[in-house]
């Protein structure tokens, strides 16, 4: 006698836990996470270890992640996707910067239903967007970005910046 059975699973496939064991690298690639794959969206994803230092330059979906250490995330459209995002005390999640304008820019997007950033955790980007500039005498010049302005005069996102004159554009 032949037996077939068939079984049908419904809703969310259950992944494991994978924790980064590499102190720096790409999320991207799998030798770097216990499992010896790229972890996937039933996964449970953990940076915790020592120094580690996790560079996310594509779109990544998981359960959930448990961040202790640093998550630079780089290109302008890079997504993590998780359902749980808890940055814990020493973790930081920012972006590669400062940029110049022939340099790609960074975005940190973190798609989730529940973030949490505990004392000590930070979501840092402090002077990591346009770069500002030194001229050949190393003293400020123009910098870089849509408010870099027209002379040593700085400005906002968006504005014009001050003219040698002292213009405000």
């Amino acid at each position: 006698a032949v037996v077939v059975g068939v079984l049908i699973a419904g809703g969310t496939a259950r992944g494991g836990t994978v924790a980064w064991t590499n102190v720096a690298g790409d999320w991207a690639v799998g030798g770097n996470w216990d499992s010896g794959s790229v972890p996937g969206p039933g996964d449970d994803v953990f940076i915790t270890n020592a120094g580690a230092s996790v560079v996310i330059a594509s779109d990544q979906t998981v359960r959930s992640l448990t961040l202790a250490r640093t998550l630079t995330f780089t290109n302008w459209n890079t997504t993590l996707t998780a359902s749980n995002v808890v940055v814990q005390t020493n973790g930081i999640v920012t972006h590669a910067g400062p940029f110049t304008s022939s340099q790609m820019s960074n975005n940190v997007v973190i798609v989730c239903t529940n973030l949490t950033v505990d004392a000590g955790g930070l979501i840092d980007l402090n002077a990591r967007g346009c770069a500002g500039a030194l001229n050949t005498a190393g003293h400020n010049a123009v910098g870089y970005g849509p408010g870099a302005g027209t002379g040593y005069r700085g400005a906002g996102h968006g504005g014009l910046g001050g003219g040698p004159s002292g213009s405000i554009y």
